[in-house]
C-alpha cells in the first residue's frame, strides 16, 4: 500500500483539519464529508492540508483519495511530496489555486470542475410535479443514472442523502440529489443531476434543482456543487436557482494503477 509523502509534514486531526478550514468552507467542502474523512489521514505543510482517504470512501467505486486544500491565499507553487505505489490506482482532487507534481505518472485521465454556492433564495412556481425519492425508488434511480452517464452514485450516497425526481407514466425522467449532508456543520453537497433525454429542453432540470434545494436551505446555510465547465444546462439551472460561480476549478486526477512511473 503506498503512502502519501511526509517529508516536512505535521499530522493533523480531523477536527484540526476542519478547524483551520472553518473560514472557506464552500473551498474545501470534501473535508466536512463524514464518509469521505472517517478513515482519513491529516496532514499540513504550514500552507496547505492534504487529506488520504482509503478506497471506497463516499463512493464505493473511487479509488484511493488524495485532496489538498489551501490555508493561504499563496500556497506553494508546486508540491512534489505526493507518492504512492506505481501499480495502485489513486484518484488525486485538488483546486486550481494548487500546482501539483505527479511525478511524471502516465496515463492520468483528468476531470474539471468549476465549484458553485447558494448565494441567495428565489421563489419559482414549478411546472413539472418534482417529488422526494425514497427508498423504492432506488432501483429506478439507478437506471436513470447508467442511461445518462452518471458516475459515483451508489446506495450508500443514496440512503444517507436526499434526492428528488420526476416520473412520467411511471418512468423516472429526471433526479438530483445530494453527495452527502453535514448536519453539525450545516454543509450540504449535491449534485447527481440528470434528465431522460427525451424530456430535456423543458426546464425540468431547473425545476430539480429548486425543488432540492428549497428542501435544503433551511437545514443547511452552505449548499455547494461541482459542475464541469462545459456542461451548460446544469449551470444554467443552478445559476437560476441561485447559485453563483466561486471561480475556484477543481482538478481530479485519475491515475491508473500498473502504471510505469
Amino acid at each position: 500500500m503506498g503512502q502519501t509523502a511526509v517529508n516536512s509534514l505535521e499530522p493533523l486531526t480531523v477536527d484540526t483539519a476542519r478547524r483551520l478550514l472553518a473560514d472557506r468552507p464552500h473551498l474545501s467542502a470534501f473535508v466536512f464529508s463524514d464518509d469521505l474523512v472517517a478513515d482519513a489521514s491529516f496532514h499540513s505543510n504550514g500552507t496547505c492540508i492534504i487529506v488520504d482517504s482509503p478506497a471506497g470512501a463516499l463512493y464505493a467505486a473511487l479509488p484511493r483519495c488524495i485532496h489538498l486544500y489551501p490555508l493561504t491565499d499563496n500556497p506553494p507553487v508546486a508540491l512534489d511530496w505526493i507518492a504512492w505505489d506505481r501499480n495502485e490506482t489513486v484518484f488525486v482532487f485538488v483546486p486550481h489555486l494548487i500546482k501539483i507534481s505527479l511525478a511524471g505518472r502516465l496515463g492520468t485521465s483528468v476531470e474539471t470542475y468549476e465549484r458553485y454556492v447558494r448565494a441567495r433564495n428565489v421563489h419559482k412556481l414549478f411546472r413539472h410535479p418534482i417529488q422526494p425519492l425514497g427508498a423504492m425508488d432506488f432501483r429506478a434511480l439507478e437506471r436513470l443514472y447508467a442511461m445518462t452517464g452518471t458516475a459515483r452514485f451508489s446506495r450508500r450516497v443514496f440512503d444517507r442523502g436526499t434526492y428528488v425526481g420526476l416520473f412520467r407514466e411511471g418512468e423516472l425522467v429526471g433526479a438530483y440529489g445530494t453527495h452527502f449532508l453535514n448536519d453539525r456543520q450545516g454543509i450540504a453537497m449535491t449534485g447527481f443531476l440528470a434528465v431522460h433525454p427525451e424530456a430535456r429542453g423543458e426546464g425540468v432540470g431547473r425545476d430539480l434543482v429548486f425543488a432540492l434545494i428549497d428542501s435544503l436551505r433551511a437545514r443547511y446555510p452552505l449548499i455547494v456543487c461541482d459542475i464541469a465547465p462545459g456542461n451548460t444546462p446544469s449551470i444554467r439551472a443552478h445559476l437560476a436557482a441561485g447559485f453563483s460561480p466561486t471561480g475556484i476549478v477543481y482538478q481530479g486526477y485519475l491515475c491508473e494503477g500498473g502504471i510505469k512511473c
